[in-house]
């Protein structure tokens, strides 16, 4: 009879460590953002909808932003989920979406973000980064500051495309 648990307990461990490296294997895939959101194949990796009307979702919103927001902090633990630019087109792709969702309270604040980013005014990423991260439940990768060069970038960038 205690051989039997030993054997249950056994492939118990066995389960468990396959289920641990499998979560581990797709976290850390999850984790290895790559700018611009697209693949080495050059396919969008963002995971979101096109921004034609009746096809977008708030969430589909939030992820986007949080993808460009992630480009341009420093996270507390280091590890990032994928990243976009900050750029005009991106920029422009979400007030298109904006303009196509609901009108609530989350949604005025998700564009007054991009609005202010429109106008390259970065000064507060991290809370921008904290805020979607939380709509998203984020458990890893909280904003604890500004990347000082990467924001100098966007902003170079948003200049470029007003000329």
């Amino acid at each position: 009879m205690q051989r039997k648990h030993i054997i249950y307990a056994a492939v118990a461990v066995a389960l468990m460590a396959a289920v641990f490296a499998g979560a581990y294997v797709l976290t850390d895939m999850g984790m290895k953002g790559n700018r611009g959101g697209t693949s080495q194949t050059g396919n969008n990796t963002s995971g979101t909808a096109d921004a034609s009307p009746g096809n977008v979702d708030e969430q589909d919103i939030v992820k986007e932003i949080h993808l460009m927001s992630n480009s341009l902090i420093e996270a507390e633990d280091g590890l990032k989920w994928g990243e976009e630019n900050v750029d005009k087109t991106n920029i422009d792709k979400v007030i298109r979406m904006l303009d196509q969702a609901p009108v609530n309270t989350k949604t005025k604040k998700l564009r007054q973000i991009v609005e202010r980013w429109q106008q390259g005014d970065f000064s507060q990423i991290v809370d921008d980064h904290n805020f979607v991260w939380d709509l998203l439940g984020g458990t890893v990768g909280r904003a604890s500051s500004a990347d000082s060069g990467a924001v100098a970038e966007a902003v170079e960038e948003l200049k470029k495309a007003a000329q």
